[in-house]
C-alpha cells in the first residue's frame, strides 16, 4: 500500500515540475517578443512621438495659475454678493449702511439655503452678527434704500432687489506689514445663462475676448479665519475705478 502511495506522488510531481517548465518557456518567449518590439528602432521612435504629442497637448496638461488668483476667483465666486459693496457710496472708504446691510442680507440668504421671505426678513442681531464679521462695525440705520425694519417684528428685510453674477480675477496684490492686502481685480458681469463650465479657465489664462469689456476694481482686506477653520475676507474699503485697458494679464506673482 505504501509503495502505491510512493508511485502515485512522484506522478503529481512530475506533472508539477512539467507545467512549470512550460509555463516557464511560455513567460521567457514573451519577454523576448516584448524586447523585441521595443529596441525596434522605427516603432520606438513613433512611440516617443506620440509620448511627446500626448505632453504637449492642452488636454493632458493640467491648467495652471497662481494660488492667489485661483483662491481669490473661487472666493468671489463663492461669495458673488461682493458686487453689493461696489456702489462708490463712500467714495471707497469704507462702507454705507445700505451696503452693508445689503451684503449681510446675501449672507443670511445663502446661509438659509436660499429660503428667504421678505415680509418675514431676519432678526437685527443676525444682521449686526454678519456686518461684525466681515466689516468690523455694524449698521447705523437700517432704514436705507437697501434694507428696511419690519414694525411688527423689528426684524431687517429688503427694500426689494436682485443680485447680479460677477467674477473677479486677480490682477495686482499688495500686502502690507499689518496683514491688509490691496487687490486689484478685472471684473465680469454674468446673466444666468452665461457663465460656462469653461469660463473659470479662460479668465484666469487672460483668454478675455469672448467676454463683455472688464472693469477694474480695487479691494483692500484682510484674510481671517473663522470658527469652522475656513477663510474668509473682513472688507475695508471697496472701490470701482472704470474699464479696463488692455494688454489682460491676470496676476502671477
Amino acid at each position: 500500500m505504501k509503495k502505491w502511495i510512493i508511485i502515485a506522488l512522484c506522478i503529481c510531481l512530475a506533472v508539477s515540475v512539467t507545467a512549470c517548465s512550460q509555463r516557464g518557456d511560455i513567460k521567457e518567449s514573451e519577454i523576448s517578443q516584448s524586447q523585441s518590439i521595443n529596441t525596434n528602432p522605427s516603432i520606438q521612435s513613433e512611440q516617443e512621438a506620440k509620448s511627446d504629442e500626448s505632453v504637449s497637448s492642452d488636454d493632458e496638461i493640467p491648467l495652471a495659475y497662481h494660488a492667489d488668483t485661483e483662491k481669490y476667483y473661487d472666493y468671489f465666486r463663492e461669495n458673488n454678493y461682493v458686487g453689493m459693496l461696489l456702489r462708490n457710496e463712500t467714495g471707497g472708504k469704507g462702507f454705507s449702511d445700505a451696503e452693508m446691510a445689503s451684503y449681510a442680507l446675501c449672507e443670511l440668504i445663502k446661509l438659509s439655503g436660499g429660503i428667504y421671505d421678505n415680509a418675514v426678513g431676519f432678526p437685527k442681531e443676525d444682521i449686526d452678527a454678519v456686518t461684525e464679521k466681515y466689516f468690523g462695525a455694524t449698521i447705523k440705520n437700517y432704514e436705507n434704500k437697501m434694507s428696511t425694519v419690519i414694525s411688527e417684528t423689528g426684524n431687517i428685510a429688503s427694500t426689494g432687489w436682485g443680485g447680479t453674477s460677477l467674477a473677479l480675477v486677480l490682477k495686482e496684490l499688495k500686502t502690507e506689514s499689518d496683514g491688509i492686502y490691496t487687490g486689484v481685480f478685472y471684473q465680469f458681469g454674468f446673466s444666468m445663462d452665461e457663465y460656462q463650465s469653461s469660463t473659470k479657465d479662460d479668465l484666469l489664462r487672460g483668454q478675455f475676448d469672448s467676454y463683455r469689456q472688464p472693469s477694474l476694481i480695487t479691494i483692500v482686506f484682510e484674510e481671517k479665519t473663522d470658527d469652522n477653520g475656513d477663510m474668509y475676507l473682513r472688507y475695508y474699503e471697496a472701490k470701482s475705478e472704470g474699464e479696463a485697458k488692455p494688454p489682460y494679464e491676470p496676476y502671477q506673482g
